[in-house]
C-alpha cells in the first residue's frame, strides 16, 4: 500500500477465527485517488487489491472508502411531541448542504421516520455537498 491518505484498520475474532481487514485511501497521481484494502487471518501475509476501478476524484473514493460503515452527519433537533427514532433507524431530514471535510449537515431539520428504506440504503453519495 502507498502512503495512505486515510486508512482504517478493522480486526474480528470468534472462536478460532482471527480476521484483519484494512482500508485506505491513497493517491494515484493528477489529483486522483485509489481505495486499497488488505485482508486475511492475523499474523499471515494478506491478500491486497484495489476497490476502485480506476483513479477516481477524492469524493468518490471516500465514498467507496465509507461504504458499508456507518458514518456520523452531525445532530438534529427531534421537535416536541415528536417520538425519538431508535438507534440504527432510518430518518429523513432537510438540510442546505453537506460539508466535504466531515459529512456534517448544515441547517439539519427532522422530517420523520422513513420506514421504507434500511440503513444499508443509506450512502454518503447520496448528500449534497458544498461546493468549493
Amino acid at each position: 500500500m502507498q502512503k495512505a491518505i486515510e486508512s482504517v484498520t478493522l480486526y474480528y475474532r470468534s472462536g478460532s477465527s482471527d480476521k484483519v481487514y484494512q482500508a485506505s485511501i491513497e493517491p494515484a497521481g493528477s489529483g486522483r485517488f485509489q481505495v486499497a484494502f488488505a485482508y486475511g487471518r492475523r499474523g499471515t501475509t494478506l491478500k491486497t487489491g484495489i476497490k476502485t476501478a480506476a483513479p477516481v476524484d477524492y469524493f468518490k473514493a471516500r465514498a467507496v472508502f465509507d461504504k458499508g460503515r456507518r458514518i456520523g452527519c452531525g445532530n438534529v433537533t427531534i421537535p416536541a411531541g415528536r417520538d425519538i427514532p431508535g438507534e440504527g433507524s432510518v430518518v429523513e431530514v432537510r438540510y442546505l448542504y453537506a460539508y466535504p471535510e466531515s459529512n456534517a449537515l448544515y441547517q439539519p431539520v427532522y422530517l420523520g421516520p422513513r420506514n421504507d428504506l434500511e440503513p444499508a440504503d443509506c450512502e454518503l453519495d447520496q448528500l449534497r455537498y458544498k461546493a468549493a
